[in-house]
């Protein structure tokens, strides 16, 4: 009977993941590996926190601030003065980007009321009742943010959208009681200034003119339709929750 003898020496180790080469660039490829893993995870948890901020809702009030109205028709030329009137606005809105030049868009709903304070026909003052002209208006706009890296944000915007303008005007015998729906446009600059990471307040001045709304004048002027040109600059204030 023969017997094999198996020395110590003949038995090898297992490679070990320290102090073998192999190993040790085993251990440092799978630290690159959770390296990128936890940065992509990082970067995935701060983009859907952005993302979960890119809706908003806002609401604003000011003044329409006092305006000359025209109206017109043959033989006819209606001049009026409006007084500072309340501005009322609400919307909601989507930011598409936040990082250097943002761009949002939104849709509004705004109302500007109206006080009479004169009324011309054909250059002759006359004495006059009622609220003059207001607007409803919905619009879609679309903004431009400045991002500066602080909490104070500029921007500008532009919008298009339709207006329902009513006339409540009764002068000397001359009266407007009607209302119209025009295409109407506007203009906007301000700043908004973040007081948390989901809460803002913003001040702007806009631009708005309501363009094509056709009402119908009755009275010893003549009875007809006329054309009603309104135009309102307004200033407000507001705040701007997102979410």
């Amino acid at each position: 009977m023969q017997y094999i003898r198996i020395s110590a020496e003949h038995i090898s180790r297992p490679p070990s993941l320290i102090d073998k080469p192999n190993g040790v660039r085993i251990v440092r490829k799978l630290s690159v590996i959770a390296a990128v893993i936890a940065a992509t995870s990082l970067t995935s948890t701060a983009n859907a926190a952005n993302e979960a901020n890119d809706w908003y809702i806002s609401g604003q009030f000011g003044v329409r601030a006092v305006e000359r109205e025209t109206a017109t028709a043959p033989g006819v030329d209606i001049d009026t003065e409006l007084g500072n009137g309340l501005y009322l606005s609400g919307a909601v809105g989507h930011r598409l980007n936040s990082d250097g030049i943002g761009l949002r868009v939104e849709g509004e709903v705004a109302w500007r009321g109206g006080n009479l304070n004169n009324f011309d026909i054909n250059n002759v003052p006359a004495p006059v009742t009622g609220d003059g002209f207001s607007a409803l208006s919905v619009m879609a706009n679309g903004y431009v943010d400045f991002n500066s890296g602080s909490s104070f944000t500029p921007y500008i915007g532009a919008g298009v959208g339709l207006a329902r303008i009513a006339g409540d005007i009764d002068a000397g015998g001359n009266a407007i009681d009607d209302t119209a729906t025009a295409f109407a446009v506007q203009g906007i600059a301000g700043v908004d200034v973040s007081l948390t990471d989901t809460v803002s307040l913003f001040a702007d001045l806009r631009y708005f003119r309501a363009i094509g709304a056709t009402m119908t004048l009755t009275g010893t002027a003549g009875a007809g339709d006329v054309d009603v040109e309104y135009d309102a600059f307004t200033l407000g204030i507001g705040a701007r929750i997102k979410f």
